[in-house]
């Protein structure tokens, strides 16, 4: 009889690493780039703008965000359109009898991943240029923190850019017992060689957590966003030049 499977979400990477690399047919990862978006307040606002600046510039964008809205399928969505509702049961039937079937060693995917699984799944097919993928609980440990570096060197699919917004005290207990904690694990998407972009952080132990590891893996690449002064908007080694053309204008502003 196989392992009950465990509701909501469930820390580890072992489960969701394992399904994408050895029960679904190919893994998904290997055809995404994507921008991962980590924070307790305004993680979903920043998808929503993130993923409309790409669909403006002419990208083909698949969105991941974490609670859904409505319904469970505008959860996962293509061009802004959440997957339609036939497709979305279709696949999770699918991704749940793989599941049953696999039998595996750490146990039944949990709910979360089992739709992390199906978004990446999805977006592979539908071929996207970028997927915008929110993270469910915390960061290090979370299903969604499953790609390699930027370069793509580093193991599968491409992490092009991670967003922290605001932490604060969130899931105490959970994923850290101090804002610093908590920093650090959110901090645990963070890729070498990647762009890293630093929201303002209205508390201080958060921000400076942050940066130090920021600085740690992917230095000479990090955005810090401060409300005020301005001039503290930082883009060191930055040339709009790096950037591809779809995106200048949009970056100009």
């Amino acid at each position: 009889m196989a392992p009950e499977k465990p509701d909501g979400i469930t820390l580890g990477l072992e489960r969701i690493t394992r399904f994408l690399e050895q029960v679904l047919p190919a893994d998904p990862r290997a055809q995404l780039r994507v921008v991962h978006v980590a924070g307790t307040n305004g993680k979903g606002s920043v998808c929503a703008l993130v993923s409309t600046a790409l669909i403006a510039a002419g990208y083909r964008v698949g969105t991941f965000n974490s609670p859904h809205f409505l319904e469970p399928n505008d959860a996962v969505r293509l061009q802004g359109v959440p997957i339609p509702k036939d497709e979305y049961q279709r696949l999770r039937q699918w991704i749940e009898e793989l599941d049953t079937q696999a039998l595996a060693e750490h146990g039944r995917l949990s709910q979360f991943e089992q739709t992390t699984a199906l978004a990446l799944w999805w977006f592979a097919q539908s071929s996207v240029d970028i997927a915008v993928v929110e993270v469910g609980l915390g960061g290090q440990r979370d299903a969604t923190n499953v790609f390699g570096a930027a370069d793509g060197q580093r193991g599968v699919g491409r992490s092009l850019v991670q967003c922290i917004c605001p932490v604060d005290e969130d899931h105490l207990g959970l994923i850290g017992n101090n804002v610093e904690e908590i920093a650090r694990e959110k901090a645990g998407i963070m890729r070498p060689g990647s762009w890293i972009v630093i929201a303002n952080q209205d508390r201080s132990e958060a921000f400076h957590k942050i940066r130090q590891v920021a600085h740690r893996v992917s230095p000479g690449r990090i955005i810090n966003v401060r409300r005020q002064p301005t001039y503290d908007i930082h883009v060191p080694n930055f040339a709009i030049a790096e950037v591809p053309a779809r995106l200048r204008a949009p970056l100009a502003l």
